[in-house]
């Protein structure tokens, strides 16, 4: 049995950018591969290798701001989550 999700756009950048993305695609059923190609087709920036240690550590680190986007269609993501 499969369920969708749908989000918009920004509510998925601000998802990437608060969880690391092996936790969060656990959340859709997704590979943090797979995730990443969703936020690649939706231009969607991703936080750079070793942003989570820096962050932990309590380092500065800077958060990319999100694109605009003039294709209407990208603005919804879909996912379709196994039960």
């Amino acid at each position: 049995m499969t369920k969708s999700k749908t989000l918009k756009r920004e509510e998925l950048y601000d998802l990437v950018w608060s969880f690391p993305m092996t936790k969060l695609a656990k959340r859709f059923g997704l590979s943090d591969q797979g995730l990443a190609k969703k936020c690649k087709k939706h231009n969607i920036p991703r936080p750079p290798m070793g942003y989570w240690a820096k962050l932990e550590h309590g380092k500065r680190v800077k958060k990319t701001p999100l694109p605009s986007n003039t294709d209407h269609v990208l603005e919804v993501i879909d996912f379709q989550l196994k039960m």
